[in-house]
């Protein structure tokens, strides 16, 4: 009986021992279900154009390490190797991506310049001990990267519509994300309904979307003392954006009269430096002209008088029958 009981309690010690151990080995991360390190999942937004820091894994000192960054597809838009955790051995990658080491904190970061929409994805981090061989993945964490995107927007008086009694005007916003929205129409800041018109959302190629909205005023209604604006709310933007127009911006209800005459008078300009030019350069010519025959100088001829001709002949003549006169 005794010896059964000190069996038994030799087992219990010996199983509290092993359990220990277990307990011990699983708390130290040198024991898990799988055998692979834990994969660490974090999730990032940010405006479009800006500068993002993410952090993606953190490691443990060892002779060598390597550390790869995919995106999504797997593509490897960056690579580094750093020995002890100190000396950068090699380190490539993609445009405007990098990675980062912080030493005191021993964790590695995911660096984008100026990120766009199409940035947007799950990026992994993963960790390898080279040295001492054989290699062994020691990290492994994902980001999920949401680039946001305000809204551009413009308000203008379009083309006046088919009766002469009425305005269109136009209110548009562009390239934001995500697709939620909010614009209407607002005369002298009370909010209009049931006379505006908003066309579908238009899904864009790089991933953002625009959409345009547009509201009728009769010319009555269009005058000194009215404004009416348009006001675009999004998640992206601290406060709405107010846009205002009024008659004294765009001008009367006569605004293809004042544009016609606008045309004609930039026409005439044209016109009147053309004729200036011509004939400042036809001055000139004709300056240049008169100044070149000035300078050219006439031949003169050498001509004898005619007294000293005439009296050449006779002379000759007489030296002539002085010669053969002697010679005879």
């Amino acid at each position: 009986m005794m010896l059964s009981m000190g069996l038994s309690r030799r087992e219990n010690k010996s199983s509290a021992s092993l359990m220990s151990v277990i307990l011990l080995l699983w708390s130290s991360g040198m024991m898990s279900n799988s055998g692979s390190p834990v994969l660490s999942t974090k999730t990032v937004s940010a405006l479009q154009g800006e500068k993002v820091n993410m952090e993606c894994v953190q490691g443990n000192k060892t002779e060598g390490t390597t550390v790869n960054l995919r995106n999504s597809s797997s593509d490897q838009l960056c690579y580094m190797r750093l020995g002890n955790f100190t000396n950068l051995w090699a380190n490539s990658c993609i445009h405007r991506m990098n990675l980062d080491y912080d030493k005191q904190t021993q964790v590695f970061y995911i660096v984008i310049e100026h990120v766009s929409l199409r940035d947007s994805d799950t990026y992994s981090c993963t960790l390898e001990r080279t040295i001492p061989p054989p290699t062994v993945t020691t990290g492994q964490g994902q980001v999920t990267l949401t680039v946001l995107a305000s809204p551009v927007v413009h308000l203008s008086l379009a083309t006046p519509s088919s009766t002469e009694n009425e305005m269109m005007l136009v209110c548009s916003a562009w390239d934001f994300y995500p697709e939620d929205i909010q614009l209407f129409w607002n005369k002298d800041g009370i909010k209009i309904t049931g006379k505006t018109s908003n066309d579908s959302l238009r899904h864009n190629q790089n991933g953002s979307y625009s959409i345009l909205s547009s509201m009728v005023v009769p010319h009555y209604e269009w005058n000194e003392s009215t404004q009416f604006s348009c006001q675009v709310n999004h998640s992206t933007l601290k406060m709405p954006i107010v846009l205002n127009l009024d008659k004294l911006q765009f001008g009367s209800k006569d605004t293809s009269t004042l544009l016609l005459t606008w045309i004609l008078i930039t026409v005439l300009v044209g016109i009147l430096a053309v004729l200036a030019t011509f004939i400042l350069v036809k001055l000139r010519f004709g300056s240049i002209s008169q100044s070149s025959a000035a300078t050219v100088k006439p031949e003169t001829a050498v001509t004898h008088p005619p007294q000293q001709i005439q009296t050449d002949h006779p002379s000759t003549i007489y030296l002539l029958l002085d010669h053969y006169s002697v010679s005879a």
